[in-house]
């Protein structure tokens, strides 16, 4: 195994690493009822509005402050990494253009696609 080989398996292993934290951060507070647990699942036959509730809340977690305490971390070891010569500048672009979409994606669906309730608000709350 070559040294470009590793590299890229120790890119793959970090990508993994942070989607499994990211999961371990969110799902235990997405998945939370305030009336319980609940008998039905999504395959048992539940309602549009409870998974949609999930999805929301998972959004609102990455989105929120745990989103942003993350995006600080990525900034800072992007920045040494970026000054020590690692990191080329392409890709420092690549990262704040991702996470201007990510964090501005409730923002662009809204706009593209606004709500029909009559509220003004998105089906997030946003």
């Amino acid at each position: 195994m070559n040294f470009t080989d590793q590299i890229k398996l120790a890119w793959k292993g970090c990508l993994i690493a942070f989607f499994a934290i990211t999961l371990s951060i969110v799902a235990p507070t997405s998945f939370v009822h305030a009336d319980g647990p609940t008998q039905s699942t999504p395959a048992a036959g539940a309602s549009d509005q409870q998974i949609t509730k999930i999805i929301c809340n998972a959004v609102n977690q990455l989105t929120g402050g745990i989103g942003r305490a993350i995006a600080i971390l990525i900034i800072i070891s992007l920045a040494i990494s970026l000054f020590l010569g690692k990191v080329s500048w392409g890709m420092a672009i690549a990262v704040a253009v991702g996470m201007g979409i990510l964090f501005g994606a409730k923002g662009l669906v809204d706009i593209l696609a606004p709500a029909t309730d009559g509220t003004g608000k998105g089906v997030c709350g946003s």
